[in-house]
Parts: C-alpha cells; sequence; structure tokens
C-alpha cells in the first residue's frame, strides 16, 4: 500500500492491538508489536504497492550487521522502498512509535496516519524535519544508532531523540490525508527522486486507549441526531467451547453462528477444514448446537426449534450446502472460463442458464412453521447471465459464494452473494474476471427468485480503488458482502477484497431503491473479513469484522459515520492469521443491546494454557430518546405514503 505523493519511503506498518499499559519505567514499556531488523519483514507487512522487492530496481533491503539495511540507489519514478501494514489507531487514543536506526546517508523517514491526519518525519545527516507542519531540529543522525520515539493524540504530536524531546508539534498534527481513511505507520529510506541508505534495528509501537468508560460521537449531515453520542457497554466474554491444547489447524474451531432458536439462542461452529470438500459433510458444531442458559452456554437438554432467517409466513429458511459433486461424473457444458484464483484454485466458468436445474438453482433448508419440520428444497433462480464455478475437481452446488439474507422493509426476502456474469451479454460470450456482489429478491417467501414470484434486483460490480490498494488489479473481485437496511430504509452494503494477494481493503456501498442501483463502491477501511450488519431496533447499526482481530463499530446516523473501531481480541503477533479467524455472528437480544460471537485462538483455558475458543459478548449502545419499536416506520412512508401502524 502506498501513501500517494509522500515524498519518503514508508515502511513496516504494524496492527493496533487491544489496551496496552505505559508504564514509567522503559523497561515495563509492554509494546504492541515489534519489528525486529535480524530478518526480513514477513506477511502481512508489505513493500509499497505489495511489488516483489526483486520488481523495485536500483533498491536494496536485506538484513546486514544485525540490522535491516533499507538502500534506495535510484532517482527514476518509482525507485525506493519502503514497507507498510495499517495499524488502526484511534486519533483520541495516545499511540507510540519508536524506531532505533542509523542513517548512512541521504535520507530517511517515518510516517504516522491516525486515519484523519497524517506527518512525515524526515532523517537527513544534519537535520530532522516534520515535513507538513515545517518543524525542524539540528542534528548528527549519522553518528550512530539512535532511539526516535514519535508520540501522537488527537493534533498533537512529539518528537524525542534518545529521551529528549526535539520537536514539539503541539496542534499542529491537522494535515489531512491525500487518500480518506489511512490509518498506518511505515518507515523507509529516500524517494523517488532521491537516495539514501539507512539501518533500522527495530520499530515498534504501542497505543494507550482513552481511559473510562468511552462514549463517541457520530456525525452527519442529514439526520437530526448528528451530535448524540453512543453509550457502548461491552460485557465480559462469555465461553462457548474450547479446543484441546496444540490444535492449529485452519478451519477448526472457527466461524461461529448465532440462532434465535427456542427457548434459547443457540450456536454453532466448525470443526472441519475450511475446504470445499469438506463442505456438507455436517461437521459443523461440536459436538452439538451450544445454548445460552443465563450467563453459561451448555449442551441443549431437550428439543429445540428455529434457526435460519424468521420469514414474514412463519416459516424459516436458511442456506442449504450439500456435499460437492466430482466434476468427473458430470457432464458439463463447454465452459466460459477458467483461471487460477490468489489461493491456487483452478476455477471452471459455465453459464448458469446451461446447466441442469439441480446444478444450476440454490439450495435451502426450510423450516415449516405447520409441520414442524426442516425440509431440504431447490429454490428456482433465474439468472440469465449467470455463471456457475467449478473448483478444481469439484462443483459445489450452492450457486454462488457467501449468501446473506435480511427481511426488507416491504416483506419481501433480500439475498446477497458473489459470482461472475456474463462479460460480453448481446454475444453472450465469456465471463468476468473479477466477482461482484449479486442481489436477488423474493416475493414468495423465498421459493421462487425472479419474475413474478421474485425480482433480480441490482448488483456491484467490482470497481477497485486502485490508490487506496495498489494491488486491486490482481485480486478476485468483490467476497463475503455483509447489508442491512437502515432505520430510513436505505441498503448499506459492505465488502471484502482480502485475498490470495495479501491484505485487501473493506469497500462499502449504498442502494436508496431496494437494491436496484448502488453507489460507487468506497474504501471504508484497510483490512476486514466478513463483515457482518445488524441495525437494532433504538436504530443504531452494528457493524462488526475481523482479521487481524475482531472489531465492532457503530453508526447513529443509517450508516454514513461510524465510531473508531473496538477491538475485541488483542494481538499478539504481525500475522494476521493467528489471532482470530475474524469471523462473527450478531443477533439482536434487545431494542438497544445484541450479542456478538467470534473466536479467539490464544484465549487461556482454567489451566493457564492457550486454546482455540469461541467466545461471545453482550453490547449495549444507549443514545438519546426512545426506541421508535419499528425503525421502518420513516423508509415505508416515504415509499408508500402510507403511516404504518404501532
Amino acid at each position: 500500500m502506498g501513501f500517494g505523493k509522500l515524498r519518503l519511503i514508508l515502511g513496516c506498518c504494524f496492527l493496533v492491538a487491544a489496551a496496552v499499559r505505559l508504564c514509567a519505567q522503559e523497561k515495563e514499556m509492554q509494546w504492541n508489536v515489534t519489528y525486529r531488523g535480524t530478518e526480513m519483514p514477513k506477511m502481512p507487512w508489505a513493500t509499497q504497492y505489495d511489488i516483489p522487492l526483486e520488481n523495485i530496481t536500483n533498491c536494496v533491503a536485506e538484513v546486514k550487521d544485525g540490522a535491516l539495511l533499507i538502500a534506495d540507489r535510484g532517482t527514476d519514478n518509482g525507485q525506493y522502498l519502503f514497507f507498510a501494514y495499517p495499524w488502526a489507531v484511534r486519533p483520541e487514543d495516545e499511540t507510540i512509535a519508536e524506531a532505533k536506526m542509523k542513517l548512512r546517508s541521504g535520507g530517511c523517514g517515518i510516517v504516522v496516519c491516525n486515519g484523519i491526519s497524517t506527518e512525515v518525519f524526515e532523517f537527513y545527516p544534519d537535520r530532522i524535519r516534520a515535513q507538513y507542519s515545517n518543524l525542524t531540529c539540528k542534528m548528527n543522525t549519522m553518528n550512530g544508532f539512535h532511539v526516535y520515539r514519535v508520540v501522537i493524540k488527537d493534533n498533537d504530536f512529539k518528537l524525542y531523540v534518545d529521551g529528549e524531546l526535539k520537536l514539539d508539534g503541539k496542534g499542529k498534527y491537522n494535515e489531512v490525508m491525500e487518500y480518506e481513511g489511512r490509518n498506518a505507520l511505515g518507515f523507509g529510506a529516500a524517494s523517488s527522486a532521491g537516495l539514501g541508505e539507512v539501518l533500522w534495528e527495530y520499530v515498534r509501537w504501542t497505543t494507550i486507549p482513552q481511559a473510562g468508560n468511552k462514549t463517541r460521537k457520530t456525525a452527519s449531515t442529514s439526520d437530526p441526531r448528528k451530535t448524540e453520542e453512543l453509550k457502548i457497554t461491552i460485557a465480559e466474554p462469555l465461553v462457548v467451547a474450547q479446543a484441546p491444547v496444540g490444535e492449529k489447524r485452519w478451519g477448526y474451531w472457527q466461524f461461529p453462528g448465532l440462532s434465535d432458536t427456542q427457548p434459547a439462542i443457540s450456536i454453532d461452529f466448525s470443526i472441519c477444514e475450511d475446504s470445499m470438500s469438506a463442505y456438507g459433510t455436517g461437521q459443523t458444531s461440536y459436538p452439538s448446537h451450544f445454548v445460552l442458559d443465563g450467563n453459561t452456554w451448555k449442551l441443549p437438554t431437550g428439543k429445540s426449534s428455529g434457526g435460519g432467517l424468521l420469514l414474514p409466513n412463519g416459516d424459516r429458511l436458511s442456506h442449504h450446502v450439500p456435499p460437492s459433486l466430482k466434476v468427473a461424473d458430470l457432464k458439463l457444458p463447454e465452459p466460459v472460463g477458467q483461471w487460477i484464483k490468489t489461493y491456487g484454485a483452478k476455477i471452471t466458468l459455465y453459464r448458469a442458464k446451461d446447466l441442469p436445474p439441480e446444478l444450476a438453482n440454490m439450495r435451502f433448508s426450510r423450516y415449516c412453521k405447520d409441520t414442524d419440520k426442516w425440509v431440504t428444497e431447490i429454490a428456482d433462480v433465474n439468472e440469465r447471465l449467470g455463471i456457475r464455478i467449478a473448483y478444481n475437481d469439484l462443483f459445489p452446488l450452492f450457486g454462488g459464494n457467501w449468501f446473506n439474507m435480511k427481511v426488507a422493509p416491504d416483506n419481501s426476502v433480500m439475498l446477497a452473494k458473489t459470482g461472475y456474469y456474463i462479460y460480453f451479454p448481446r454475444q453472450d460470450l465469456g465471463a468476468e474476471r473479477f466477482s461482484r456482489v449479486i442481489f436477488l429478491r423474493s416475493t414468495d417467501n423465498g421459493r421462487k427468485w425472479r419474475t413474478p414470484g421474485a425480482i433480480t434486483q441490482g448488483t456491484i460490480p467490482y470497481v477497485p480503488d486502485t490508490d487506496a490498494d495498489p494491488m486491486a488489479m490482481l485480486r478476485d473481485g468483490f467476497e463475503e458482502p455483509g447489508f442491512e437496511f437502515a432505520e430510513d430504509g436505505t441498503m448499506v452494503c459492505f465488502i471484502r477484497t482480502d485475498d490470495g494477494v495479501g491484505v485487501g481493503p473493506l469497500y462499502v456501498s449504498r442502494s436508496q431503491d431496494m437494491g436496484k442501483n448502488w453507489s460507487k463502491p468506497k474504501v471504508f477501511n484497510p483490512y476486514g473479513v466478513k463483515p457482518m450488519l445488524l441495525t437494532l431496533k433504538n436504530g443504531v447499526m452494528v457493524l462488526a469484522y475481523g482479521r487481524p482481530g475482531v472489531e465492532v463499530r457503530f453508526s447513529g446516523d443509517n450508516g454514513w459515520t461510524w465510531t473508531e473501531p473496538y477491538k475485541l481480541v488483542p494481538l499478539t503477533s504481525s500475522n494476521r492469521m493467528v489471532d482470530s479467524c475474524g469471523y462473527t455472528s450478531l443477533l439482536a437480544t434487545g431494542d438497544d443491546k445484541f450479542l456478538i460471537a467470534y473466536s479467539n485462538f490464544r484465549y487461556k483455558g482454567s489451566d493457564g494454557l492457550e486454546r482455540k475458543t469461541i467466545l461471545t459478548r453482550e453490547i449495549t449502545i444507549q443514545r438519546g430518546g426512545k426506541p421508535d419499536g419499528n425503525f421502518w416506520r420513516p423508509f415505508w412512508q416515504r415509499l408508500t405514503g402510507k403511516k404504518l401502524a404501532r
């Protein structure tokens, strides 16, 4: 990831962790993340634009004499080198970035961005300069290794050298970033036009969260509650289940899902490999669904019903995924495309209309209120331009990826998934390269998804922001859409792009007409998988996502602006995969509260040993005014001209 027009080379960017205590004595300092120059930076750290080192000409990064040597030896455009990774700090928290380094020639720099403001600290042989605030101090930076510490908070910054204050930027940390929302720490050497060599012994950072019971404001240009504060109360975590000590396999004790089963809330999770070959095998929860009894998760003792999406007619509906079929056992038409996805799977694409219904359509499980049992059914879907995919030697039977369903304000059912479309509709040739978000709407409780029983809604094509994500054109496209209806009826959709290329940003798009037309997708956060959305009856929207860790945000103005993230999983490593799978599940438990389920891979058991653990927390959001009790009223009245009865 680059920093736009910043002249200096940046480098290692680190992921923010949860609350860290800053002690008076240096030996007691607790650092969130430490990079040591005795080895090359590893994922998730990346060079600018994620360009492989061998492709950056006239630049060197190598371990030399126990430190990382970063050298810029070229002056042509693009000849510079830095390492970068978002750290996602909050402006109101005090954040400390520290580096021990020695300048050998030319120039080098450190950059700090907190999502709102940015500053670049330039180091030359005879001086240090804060670029945007134009503060300068004289110093010999080449006479040995020095410890440089940058402290930022709100609109203030300070730069210390070997413990001595050198630059005091009180009120001067206010340069607005070229790219909205950039939140990162970086270091490197020189710039395209400059030269420089520098040895970095270590780079590290920590953050001191705002003390006390936090309340944060949201802002909006259209919502009358724009100055309202949201008071957030996060309960202590409840343990659902823990894996055996030493369980490290990906997919096991991950991916929790909450359900409002009767008479209790239940949860399940994966205990199988995250693989196409494992889908539909039934290895979901261990050893059964857990139910919440007061403040304890227990195995169920009696029969429970529910789960899935509660439909207007009283049925419940959930996406059904049977085991995948072997391609060799099927008689398939000519494919319209074939390539390798970023995680290495070979995909072969077929027109949905060329396939038999059992391969082209979607499968659901329906809990019929009249028969008191679950039945499996194949829904009728008509996607004239739709594509179905074979992965390697398997053909999955789910009709698209990452289903997400909601009941709309008019009692229709809206479904979001990701998939591909025919690229040249008039010639009916070929398939598009990037996956997109596809919305379907059913008006008969999910039995048909086409006219007249249903209406195919709009789509969100992959429109990447190559400035925010220089690797955008190498990605798979959009995946894992999470959408919700805001209090005013607006649809808000967040979308993952993180894939085998590396960390990808989370995008957001909005629709004002029930999903037929969508705004151009915009980068919302530098990272995030499986975004989950929930609108509470008090009108507050909840957004959860993860990897690294697990984060949750809140909006009081229909999803236009959001609080800074509350972090539920402490980060222990720069590897985004080792602390949590990042997948969450949300379930409202009242007008102003909800339950969130997530995984923590390093949660300690009663014996003090770390285990992969499934956890839940109840979160309460208080706001001014009383809950309406029916947050569709403003939208429904605007849509129909009629008032809803209470």
